[in-house]
């Protein structure tokens, strides 16, 4: 998902989204691009919203295991706060979280990136 030109940018760091269909030799040299770290969109449309599950958990421990650069989860499931512990467990480096957990409620939006925030400073 990352076009060419942007492989280019002076003083930008660089990070590729992959999606389910990524393979293994795929994410070993996608460092030799210049790509810093990894977004792992890896869930089907028809699975936006729903509870993450243990295949989920396999699918992105998959990727961890093939690539030395740091994965973000995007949150297309209703991924939880309490659930960011089990992302580290497996060697998930980072959370992006979006309209699918945080809603469209700019009064909820804030409340969902605190209780993100005290999730991940309790790992710590």
């Amino acid at each position: 998902h990352l076009p060419v030109y942007f492989l280019s940018l002076p003083g930008m760091g660089k990070m590729a989204a992959v999606s389910g269909e990524v393979t293994s030799s795929e994410l070993k040299e996608i460092k030799y691009l210049g790509v810093e770290a990894i977004e792992a969109s890896i869930i089907p449309r028809k699975d936006y919203r729903k509870p993450l599950t243990a295949r989920d958990l396999l699918h992105y421990r998959f990727i961890v295991d093939q690539t030395e650069l740091p994965v973000l989860v995007s949150t297309q499931k209703k991924i939880r706060p309490e659930e960011v512990r089990i992302l580290k467990h497996i060697g998930v480096s980072g959370i992006v979280i979006g309209a699918v957990v945080t809603g469209n409620e700019l009064e909820n939006f804030g409340k969902v990136v605190r209780e993100f925030r005290k999730a991940i400073d309790d790992l710590v």
